[in-house]
């Protein structure tokens, strides 16, 4: 659904985070002519804080979001990208895509994640995710608490204006 430019890699983490399909560009793909081509190929919203690449954007006939500038918490930007794409709040799903590649993730064994993640981390926590395209693993601790709560603000936000 989504394209960022490379100004907005972390909002498309967060969009996938949200279960919205985003993507961001790739190593060798940080030239704006090569993201806007891109993105009309695909069919994808480009989202960018960049007017002249917006304006440029619009003018090859890709949707285009443009994010105000001063616009950098990333709450603020997930609402406004949510807004303004017109999801509404219901379509917001609560399965979380991988941050990494967009993928789903799946639970995982113990088992699946042992030598993968530190070994800390396996005597303290019971519950594992692993994306089923990237093998990326999560797991349930304070990182996870807090993006669950950054996740329940803007779905609020964007309940509370009817979106």
């Amino acid at each position: 659904m989504f394209l960022t430019d490379l100004m907005l890699i972390k909002l498309g983490r967060w969009l996938r985070i949200m279960g919205i399909a985003s993507e961001s560009p790739a190593p060798d793909e940080i030239d704006d002519d090569v993201i806007i081509y891109k993105a009309l190929k695909e069919g994808k919203i480009l989202l960018t804080m960049d007017k002249g690449m917006a304006q440029n954007a619009a003018s090859t006939g890709v949707k285009t979001i443009l994010i105000p500038s001063k616009m950098i918490d990333v709450e603020d930007q997930l609402t406004y990208v949510i807004k303004e794409a017109g999801i509404p709040s219901s379509k917001l799903r609560n399965k979380v895509l991988c941050t990494e590649c967009g993928s789903p993730i799946r639970d995982a064994r113990r088992e699946e994640v042992e030598g993968i993640v530190p070994e800390g981390i396996l005597g303290t926590t019971d519950r594992f995710w692993k994306c089923s395209s990237c093998s990326h693993v999560y797991w349930d601790g304070s990182h996870w608490r807090n993006i669950q709560k950054t996740v329940a603000k803007v779905k609020a936000c964007i309940s509370e204006s009817g979106a």
